[in-house]
């Protein structure tokens, strides 16, 4: 659980600047004020320490344990709130509008937010800005054979009930596509399924192997490219190299990977499944119950 939590550090970091921004636009614009008795020093510094541990850092911690899939929450509602206070002097400027009343304020902060999160998690900006992701490799012993890890982590029908996702389906490929077969990650919690042509690029039982993934329409994964080399270690264990790339990733599907170190996370899940313990990572907490 606390490597979970530790993983969130740079959704942590990010929620920081933006409420310090958010703060620093509030102060020069003249629409708060510090008290009087306040002087810059030290413990003003500590004390906007412990209020950026309370107000991000206990979020981020129980959204972290408790429920994953609201943690970009944290930078959405941030986010917003920079934007609104950098548009909202000048933009009441023009128009020539006094203060808002507290009505109005709540109906624009929603609104912000609704927008923010349309453009930047959303469709809006789906299309915009997209790229290769690059790849990223590691390595890990585990206590599976050689043998055992190819079974766990070749996806292929004929070992399907040793593969690492539980629940797992290998489907028939459309006759239009030139795949092997279509893989199906069933997921829990709200997430979507995962829904993807695979073609196997290359094989070597128990050695090495390399596949692409092309997802199929409603599927909530991006294409990738999946390489995994298994080294014999002594006393019958493994030493895996992982390798990942995502391909044609939109602008904000890579800071949210980037945010929750999402390649960290999948190596965590996949050495808790070779190794027979409890997956405590994220990828994990979505996955059926066996």
């Amino acid at each position: 659980m606390i490597s979970r939590i530790a993983r969130q550090h740079r959704r942590f970091l990010l929620g920081s600047l933006l409420l310090t921004l958010f703060m620093a636009a509030m102060l020069a614009q003249g629409t708060m004020e510090l008290p009087s008795d306040v002087e810059a020093g030290p413990l003003m510094a500590l004390a906007w320490v412990i209020t950026l541990i309370l107000v991000i850092g206990i979020p981020v911690v129980l959204f972290g344990l408790l429920m994953p899939a609201l943690l970009p929450l944290v930078e959405l509602w941030l986010i917003t709130l920079v934007f609104l206070a950098l548009i909202d002097a000048p933009l009441r400027s023009v128009l020539g509008l006094g203060a808002l009343p507290g009505w109005a304020s709540c109906a624009a902060l929603v609104m912000g937010f609704v927008a923010v999160e349309r453009a930047l998690y959303g469709p809006w900006l789906n299309r915009v800005w997209r790229r290769d992701m690059a790849r990223k490799t590691s390595r890990f012993i585990t206590q599976a054979s050689p043998e055992e890890a190819w079974r766990a982590l070749f996806p292929d029908p004929a070992h399907i009930d040793h593969f690492y996702w539980p629940e797992a389906g290998f489907l028939a490929a459309p006759q239009s596509s030139h795949a092997d077969f279509v893989l199906s990650l069933p997921r829990r919690g709200g997430y979507k399924n995962t829904l993807a042509e695979v073609i196997i690029e290359a094989a070597e039982p128990e050695q090495y192997f390399r596949y692409r993934t092309k997802p199929m329409p409603g599927s909530g994964d991006n294409a990738q490219i999946i390489e995994v080399q298994i080294i014999p270690q002594s006393n019958g264990r493994s030493m895996i190299t992982y390798s990942e790339q995502n391909l044609d990733v939109a602008f904000g599907k890579r800071l949210f990977f980037y945010l929750s170190h999402g390649f960290r996370d999948t190596l965590a899940s996949l050495r808790a499944r070779l190794d027979g313990r409890k997956d405590r990572s994220i990828q994990g907490q979505q996955m059926l119950r066996p």
